[in-house]
C-alpha cells in the first residue's frame, strides 16, 4: 500500500497544531480527510504501507509526531530526494514542478493559498473548506508528480532548469505506481521530456526548512 498525504498546520514551529490532513490511499483509491481529532487514526493510516510526501520527513511528520508514534522506515520525500542530489535552491516548490512538468494537465481548482493563511482560514467552516480544497489538491497533484517522474525516467523539470534523481528513488516510484490511476495521465501531458541521464546514488546535502506551498 502506498499513501500519498499532505498536513495543513497552524504553523511550522514544532508545537504547531494539525489543522487537517490528507490521504490518498493505494491502490484502492480512495481519499481520507482526518481533521485534528482524528490524527492518530491518520498516523495508523500512514504506518500501514508506504508513504510519500513532499518535504514531509522534516516538516508533516514532525507535526503529526505531536499525536502518536511515526517512524521513519518506508517513508519517500520526493522534496528530501532532489536537495540530496541537486542540493538546496529557492524556487522549487512542487506547485511549481508540476506547471513545469504537466503544462496540459490539469491540477485542481482549489483556491490558491500558502500555509500562512491556514490559521485565519481554519476559524470558519468556509475557510475550512478552502484549506481541505488546497490540502487535497496537493495530494493529488504530488500523485500526479509521481507518475511524470517515473515516465521520464527521474528527471525532474523547474523553471530554474531540470534536476535529477537517483535511480533506486526512482525505481520505488515505479514499483508502488504500477496500476492505473486517478489520473489518465498520457505523454501529451508532459513537457518535451528531458534528456537521459544516469542518476547518482549517492547523498548528499539534505535542507533543514520548510517550503510553503
Amino acid at each position: 500500500m502506498l499513501c500519498i498525504y499532505d498536513v495543513e498546520t497552524t504553523g511550522v514551529s514544532s508545537d504547531a497544531r494539525m489543522v487537517c490532513g490528507c490521504v490518498l490511499q493505494l491502490p484502492a483509491f480512495r481519499v481520507h480527510v482526518f481533521g485534528e481529532a482524528h490524527a492518530k487514526a491518520m498516523i495508523g493510516l500512514l504506518r500501514c504501507g508506504h508513504r510519500l510526501g513532499f518535504n514531509n520527513a522534516r516538516f508533516d511528520d514532525r507535526i503529526l509526531r505531536n499525536y502518536g508514534k511515526l517512524g521513519d522506515e518506508n517513508c519517500l520525500d520526493l522534496y528530501r530526494e532532489i536537495t540530496a542530489v541537486n542540493g538546496h535552491r529557492k524556487g522549487w516548490r512542487m506547485d511549481d514542478i508540476v506547471t513545469a512538468m504537466m503544462p496540459n494537465a490539469r491540477h485542481g481548482n482549489a483556491p490558491s493559498i500558502s500555509g500562512a493563511d491556514v490559521p485565519a482560514l481554519a476559524q470558519s467552516p468556509a475557510g475550512m473548506v478552502s484549506v481541505i480544497a488546497h490540502c487535497l489538491d496537493d495530494v493529488y497533484n504530488l500523485y500526479a508528480l509521481a507518475r511524470a517522474i517515473v515516465l521520464q525516467r527521474g528527471q525532474v523539470r523547474t523553471r530554474a532548469g531540470r534536476l535529477r534523481l537517483r535511480t533506486p528513488f526512482v525505481n520505488a516510484l515505479r514499483g508502488l505506481l504500477r496500476m492505473d490511476g486517478l489520473f489518465r495521465l498520457e505523454s501529451s501531458d508532459l513537457a518535451e521530456p528531458a534528456p537521459a541521464e544516469p542518476a547518482p546514488d549517492g547523498p548528499g546535502d539534505e535542507d533543514q526548512s520548510r517550503e510553503m506551498f
